[in-house]
């Protein structure tokens, strides 16, 4: 995934708070394995990317601790192993965990918590059965939804220390249970550090967190805020509803994703349909439920700003439990009790509970909920381009897996080798010999040819056949290359109908890629279409791309497969790709085509930096289609050229998978915007009469 940059590169590491062994224990890596028997399978509590959790005894038996031990082959590395260490050393919360101390000796990486005894909120809510515990009730689940929601709070604006905190991977196996069911947030690994009096709203930085509970904006545009937490903490309100997991493969495909599905139910008016099976046996509040599920639908709003903080959460919280104790006291004792609630001219609501047989005498601890404005300022990022570099042997550029090189060689055949050096790690020779073998049968006058290959020590190369005129966003971007002896020049743009004939050549690759004789799965973006001399479009990059619905758990994500600009949201939400994620993505390469605009550009003004959110409401209307599309090739296209081009576009961008037409279903609507015998036809009079950009 290729990173963004903003105020701070994402790769800078923060200067820690305090030293680590001004607050926590360093132990002897002898301590820790007499604490874990030599780190005894028996012991185990847990295991994960990250490597294994031991329950271990330490001072000679007095406590009993959590033993967490990195894998040196974990996705968490060195960098977040000292991330965690410095952020609990700082900060200490009696909602989050409490690291004890850490063992870095012999190249190891441990770290030493407090003892939670009843697991995960996961374990809690999705392996009931295994563990042998009932249930949770409803009342204990709103309680360990507030504590969580009072550590992230806390994280977000309450430690006093002048800093703030993200924490990046908020989910519930993240929520650990003491012997008396507070909740506690955990692993910190993943989370980011910066000013709390920062002028800047957000961190740009690569996308990181896990499938199901991944913020849709963090994910399209890498702006990490705190919302960002919220959203994933609106997943998890979710979970603690329904009693199922974040992503689920094993239901019917539009159930795949929790968000996404509780979200349709509330809209619907089926709350019902949402709640544990283990809940509809309890005496549950209506209006405690109601208040709850209104903030976890709140949580997770596509607009951050239209999300509530930790704070109005943590609030709304409050108000749902107590709607339930009281409702659940009433019901025990048999007493009639009157509830009121008053909004004041501050904007608090006030819930005033008024107990009959005390002669109306208010409840002593009323809850205040305050609509609070957040004052969010004007976001500003510098997104500098990453630029070409041309001299007579080789042009360099960043790629999906690592670097491309592509070496112009004075032969009859141009070849171009791409290194797969960033993923030869991953993958076991073997593995990546027989993916080769497969690419090397796919043929189509559409897909960059492979050529041949070196698998020859740390080398990972793939040789294709060169295309002259580079990718069709080097043409759409107006990018500058250098040329010797020249100085330099800009690539040209592409005029309508070499657009048009470029889209559909690319999707004809692609309906090839969905065929049964393919089955290839590419995350489709812009960059992977090349133009050959002819303008032909030849697809590239689709190395190694694969379906991954297969996946059982939901993985934290080093790096994102493809570009999330493209991503469709299922991919999002579950991880899972297939050949409608492409065809979304096909949807917005078409668009950026339509537009000349960028994916995601955040040099835009404010409401315009995605362009999906940007354009698509636009290209319904032939009032507002010429708004949208590139000044640059005005008077070139018909109003129903125009149109037809972007309605396939709408198509493929649907939220709902099923609603999208196949690639085959593209293909034949392009052609028969090719058959159109009327471009050029709109006069630029009348084009100039509806405003462009």
């Amino acid at each position: 995934m290729q990173q963004h940059h903003g105020e701070k590169s994402s790769e800078q590491v923060n200067p820690p708070l305090y030293t680590p062994e001004q607050v926590c224990r360093h132990f002897g890596l002898a301590e820790i394995r007499l604490a874990t028997q030599d780190f005894a399978d028996a012991l185990i509590l847990g295991r994960g990317g990250f490597g294994y959790v031991y329950q271990g005894q330490i001072d000679n038996g007095a406590s009993t601790v959590a033993i967490k031990r990195l894998n040196s082959m974990s996705k968490q590395g060195a960098v977040e192993f000292r991330t965690e260490i410095e952020l609990l050393s700082a900060f200490r919360h009696c909602h989050l965990v409490s690291l004890i101390g850490y063992c870095d000796e012999s190249d190891e990486m441990i770290l030493v918590y407090e003892y939670m005894s009843n697991g995960t909120l996961y374990d809690q809510l999705h392996k009931v059965g295994k563990n042998g515990n009932s249930p949770l009730s409803w009342v204990q689940r709103l309680q360990i939804c507030m504590g969580s929601a009072r550590g992230l709070d806390y994280l977000h604006t309450g430690t006093g220390i002048q800093h703030r905190v993200i924490h990046r991977d908020v989910k519930s196996s993240n929520i650990l249970l003491d012997e008396n069911w507070a909740a506690k947030v955990s692993d910190f690994g993943l989370s980011k550090i910066g000013p709390a009096n920062q002028s800047c709203s957000y961190v740009s930085t690569d996308v990181k967190g896990t499938y199901g509970y991944l913020d849709p904006e963090y994910f399209s545009t890498c702006r990490l805020t705190s919302k960002t937490d919220v959203y994933a903490f609106g997943v998890v309100l979710f979970e603690v509803l329904a009693g199922r997991p974040a992503v689920d493969s094993r239901l019917a495909e539009e159930q795949h994703s929790l968000a996404a599905w509780a979200r349709r139910c509330v809209k619907e008016g089926k709350i019902d349909r949402i709640m544990d099976p283990s809940l509809r046996d309890e005496q549950v509040c209506p209006k405690s439920l109601k208040k709850f599920v209104k903030i976890a639908d709140q949580c997770l709003r596509r607009n951050q700003e239209e999300r509530p903080t930790m704070a109005q959460v943590v609030v709304c919280l409050q108000f749902a439990l107590k709607l339930q104790e009281i409702w659940g006291s009433a019901l025990v004792e048999g007493e009639t009790l009157q509830a009121r609630v008053t909004t004041g001219e501050d904007g608090c609501e006030k819930l005033s509970v008024v107990n009959s047989k005390e002669s109306g005498g208010e409840v002593q601890n009323d809850i205040h909920q305050k609509k609070q404005e957040d004052g969010q300022m004007q976001l500003r990022a510098a997104r500098p381009g990453t630029g070409m570099a041309i001299n007579a042997k080789r042009l360099r550029q960043e790629g999906f897996q690592g670097h491309k090189e592509w070496l112009m060689l004075l032969v009859a055949l141009l070849l171009a080798v791409s290194s797969l050096n960033g993923l030869g790690n991953n993958v076991e020779p073997l593995e990546l010999q027989a993916e080769i073998n497969y690419l090397g049968q796919l043929s189509h006058p559409n897909l960059v040819k492979l050529v041949g290959y070196c698998l020859e020590d740390e080398h990972r190369l793939l040789v294709y056949e060169f295309t002259p005129r580079c990718k069709v966003d080097n043409h759409l971007f107006r990018r500058e290359f250098f040329l010797l002896g020249a100085g330099s020049s800009y690539f040209q743009p592409l005029s309508w109908n070499l657009r048009m004939r470029v889209a559909l050549g690319a999707a004809k690759g692609l309906a090839y890629l969905h065929s049964p004789e393919a089955k290839v799965i590419c995350m489709f973006k812009s960059s992977n279409i090349l133009i050959d001399s002819d303008y032909n479009a030849k697809l590239s990059g689709f190395e190694l791309a694969k379906d991954r619905s297969d996946d059982r758990e939901s993985d934290v994500l080093p790096q994102l497969m493809g570009t999330y600009d493209y991503a469709a949201p299922e991919y999002l939400a579950t991880g899972h790709l297939t050949a409608r994620s492409d065809v979304y993505s096909f949807g917005v390469v078409l668009l950026e085509m339509l537009t000349g605009r960028r994916a995601v550009d955040t040099n835009r003004p404010q409401g315009e930096h995605n362009l999906v959110m940007w354009a698509k409401p636009c290209l319904t209307s032939k009032r507002k289609i010429f708004k949208v599309m590139d000044a640059r090739i005005e008077g070139q296209y018909s109003l129903v050229g125009a149109v037809k081009a972007a309605t396939i576009a709408v198509k493929c961008l649907s939220t709902e998978p099923k609603l999208r037409p196949s690639m085959v279903e593209v293909v034949e609507a392009l052609e028969q915007l090719q058959d159109l015998k009327d471009y050029g036809s709109v006069r630029s009079e009348s084009v100039k009469r509806h405003p462009l950009r």
